[in-house]
């Protein structure tokens, strides 16, 4: 592992290694999707994420949204990317393709839609997933530095959180 210091910012990276999404993330999850702002707890809805094997390379992906008739239901698939061992490919199987980065014992994506930026985890910690959203504004963002030989940086609001935690069905 390198780490690289810049002012008083720390990045670690892990620079290779073979990560495998094991069957112990294979199943059906269930819990509460709580969402977040500036004002405190806004919503709080049934959630649910079913990981089926398809194959060795590839999984059914499926993100449960409320219940009863409130229920959505998102249908994806996740593969392996064939050049890099650590990454995934969730297909949302509508021509929106996410990575999701194995790192540790987690999977996480950030991506960027209709000027929002989301960072989205999903951690297998001590037999349940750890979910979390966090979301924040493009045009809402704060440019700083540039001067006297630091870098300029650019800083965004956290407008939004979600989480849950995951209990797997028996």
């Amino acid at each position: 592992m390198k780490v690289f210091y810049t002012g008083l910012i720390f990045f670690s990276f892990l620079l290779y290694s073979h990560a495998q999404l094991s069957k112990s993330w294979e199943g059906e999850w269930r819990g509460k999707l709580e969402i977040y702002n500036e004002k405190g707890l806004q919503q709080s809805v049934d959630m649910g994420l079913n990981i089926i094997s398809q194959s060795d390379s590839s999984w059914k992906w499926q993100i449960i949204y409320g219940s009863g008739e409130q229920e959505q239901l998102r249908d994806y698939l996740l593969y392996k990317n064939e050049t890099d061992p650590n990454q995934y490919v969730l297909d949302e199987q509508n021509s929106i393709q996410l990575y999701l980065s194995h790192v540790n014992q987690g999977l996480y994506s950030w991506f960027t839609v209709m000027q929002s930026e989301l960072l989205v985890s999903y951690e297998l910690i001590d037999g349940k997933i750890h979910f979390e959203t966090i979301t924040t504004t493009e045009s809402q963002s704060l440019t700083t530095g540039g001067e006297d030989n630091s870098p300029e940086v650019k800083a965004q609001k956290v407008r939004n959180i979600q989480k849950a935690v995951l209990i797997k069905k028996p």
